[in-house]
């Protein structure tokens, strides 16, 4: 009995340690892994396996593998100095040819898989020989899948460069690929641990715990719930993942519509380097006047709903469009000032679903555009915009108001916490660790700290770079601030007014706002892109879900709303995203402007809006 099962347990353990072989190496030399690791783990299983169970002891069988692999790391050691020896007889070409480097190189693979061979042989005389191996082995195995996996933790996909790549090359989405990786590791140790219930063990005669063992319908059906639970664990991530879609970094998700804000206090997720879009400037735009950044919009906050900022509706934040990508649109300014503006015409190739049109500050017109390469782009189309050219500090003594505003919509971007009191609070009342509340309940703490910080100030834009400037210096960037605010509690303040301030975009965007506003100056919350020039190519700009940003803008007479971005001084385990060159080149080359045939423009269909 027991020598019919030792073929179908050695195939099975030789699956298993191909797959995590193939696995592990991946990570380690991609090209070593599908080519060699599958052939050195079948012969060392093969050959170990038959060894054991034709009579050699463990003890001879593991000394056979260990001279195997120190044969192997001497060769392998040896192969610079023969190629080297080799070149000056003249048999091989110089060293600095490339058939030379490539038997030089050949020393790294036959390294790796040396430790392969050892590993596989030695584990598989543990195997047959100890009873309880199979155990330890599937913990340690589950142990270092965990590990390996593990960086891609809080939305970190890209992390597993491998992954990522096979994901872009096979056009399956990033968290659907780790998701089935998970599953496949999970299926596998599933598998292995149910057939070493049934091996043979080398000096017993019976099959390990052949005594108790289940029925094979009580085995199916124990794997079937097991299985099934699994299953029900990949649904509810894959819920989890799917309602965070695009909330990638700094707390920044896509538009939500009216009443609804996409932006998150708790905690920002990885920084993802996943590509979201790739844009092309179809003019010069020399005259940006927050270079060598750009701000790429695509919504706006401006309600104060009573815990933080919303969507304010069609009636107000006209320059940004609520329509879905791609949606021809055309709006019609009504204020001057467009001499301070100029139009910009950029094209934009996403690579992951938005809902809202990402535009350069004050859309104009939006053209659907033929997609290049339907398999990596989900749609494309052109944003010509009206954006500004003067820079902030030559906007000093411009006055902050839009005479064309009613009432209801002045008071819409004048609203924050305390706003509504007539009470002046003292400045020192910025300094209490709990909230002061006025008579409406809400923190009069807002309005002490603006007060406090523009009280030397006499115009509108000095008011509004001093609270810039003392948030940029006292803030600390960090992903993971540590808040705890429980439901319908203010999220901001466990920001402000503690001694670190620590927090991201969305916490500075918000305090920002709120003391803008309370100090009569005009301001809303702008979410979209923060992308840097410097790694433009030819006018192309890869965008990545990790450049998502949410910033606080001012509107100023005759020009229009403005950036004033909060930038910390200090940040905390933070790195620059650097955009893959190969990606983009690729990118770049399966787009060709002069086959790009723009769909005729439909008058009747096009979507009207008032600007500014």
């Amino acid at each position: 009995m027991t020598s019919k099962r030792i073929v179908p347990s050695t195939l099975w353990r030789t699956l298993f340690l191909c797959a995590t072989g193939v696995f592990l190496t991946s990570f380690l030399s991609p090209q070593v892994a599908l080519t060699l690791t599958i052939p050195v783990i079948f012969a060392a299983v093969a050959s170990t396996s038959y060894l054991l169970w034709h009579g050699r002891s463990p003890l001879k069988v593991t000394l056979i593998n260990i001279s195997i692999a120190l044969i192997i790391q001497v060769i392998s050691a040896e192969l610079p100095t023969l190629a080297f020896y080799l070149s000056l007889t003249g048999f091989l070409p110089e060293l600095t040819n490339p058939a030379s480097f490539a038997l030089i190189a050949i020393t790294e693979r036959l390294n790796l898989l040396n430790i392969v061979y050892l590993g596989a042989g030695l584990t598989t005389v543990l195997y047959w020989r100890f009873r309880a191996y199979a155990t330890f082995e599937l913990l340690g195995l589950a142990l270092v899948f965990f590990a390996t996996l593990s960086p891609h933790q809080n939305y970190n996909l890209d992390a597993l460069t491998v992954v990522s790549d096979i994901a872009w090359a096979s056009n399956i989405e990033l968290t659907s690929a780790v998701i089935i990786l998970s599953a496949c590791l999970f299926l596998l140790l599933a598998v292995y641990a149910a057939q070493t219930t049934f091996r043979p063990v080398l000096g017993e005669r019976r099959r390990v715990y052949s005594r108790h063992y289940p029925s094979w319908l009580k085995s199916i059906l124990l794997v079937s719930l097991v299985l099934s639970a699994f299953a029900a664990f990949i649904y509810q991530i894959r819920e989890i993942y799917g309602e965070a879609s695009g909330q990638s970094s700094n707390g920044v998700g896509q538009h939500q519509g009216e009443d609804k804000s996409p932006l998150g206090f708790h905690s920002a997720v990885g920084k993802t380097k996943q590509p979201s879009a790739l844009i092309r400037f179809d003019s010069d735009f020399t005259e940006n006047p927050w270079r060598p950044m750009l701000y790429l919009r695509d919504g706006a906050l401006s309600r104060f709903n009573g815990t933080e900022m919303v969507d304010a509706g069609n009636n107000f934040d006209t320059d940004a469009p609520r329509i879905p990508a791609g949606t021809r649109y055309s709006a019609t300014a009504t204020t001057t000032g467009t001499s301070q503006r100029r139009e910009v015409s950029i094209s934009f190739y996403l690579l992951t679903d938005h809902r809202s049109a990402v535009a350069l500050d004050f859309p104009v017109q939006i053209k659907p555009l033929k997609n290049p390469d339907p398999q990596k782009f989900q749609l494309a189309y052109q944003a010509v915009s009206l954006a500004p050219t003067v820079p902030l500090l030559s906007m000093i003594g411009e006055d902050t108001d839009n005479p064309f505003w009613s009432a209801e919509q002045r008071e819409q971007y004048l609203r924050a916490p305390g706003s509504k009191s007539s009470t002046v609070p003292d400045e020192n009342v910025a300094e209490s660790k709990n909230p002061v509340l006025d008579e409406f309940g809400e923190d009069l703490r807002y309005k002490a700290l603006a007060f406090k910080l523009t009280k030397d100030e006499d115009t509108p834009l000095p008011k509004a770079m001093s609270i810039i400037r003392y948030l940029s210096k006292e803030s600390l960037y960090t992903r993971a601030p540590g808040h705890k605010v429980a439901d319908k509690q203010d999220p901001v303040a466990p920001y402000l007014f503690s001694s670190e301030k620590r927090g991201y975009c969305v916490h500075f965007a918000h305090a920002a706002t709120y003391m803008l506003r309370l100090s009569g100056i005009p301001a809303r919350i702008a979410t979209g892109y923060l992308t840097s020039l410097k790694y433009a190519r030819d006018g192309h700009i890869l965008l990545h879900l990790g450049d998502k940003h949410a910033w606080p803008e001012i509107y100023v007479t005759g020009i229009g709303w403005v950036v004033v971005d909060v930038t910390p001084e200090h940040a905390e385990n933070e790195s620059e995203i650097v955009p893959d060159d190969k990606l983009l080149e690729e990118l770049m080359s399966k787009i060709d402007p002069g086959s790009e045939l723009l769909q005729e423009f439909d008058e009747e269909s096009e979507n009207k809006a008032i600007g500014f």
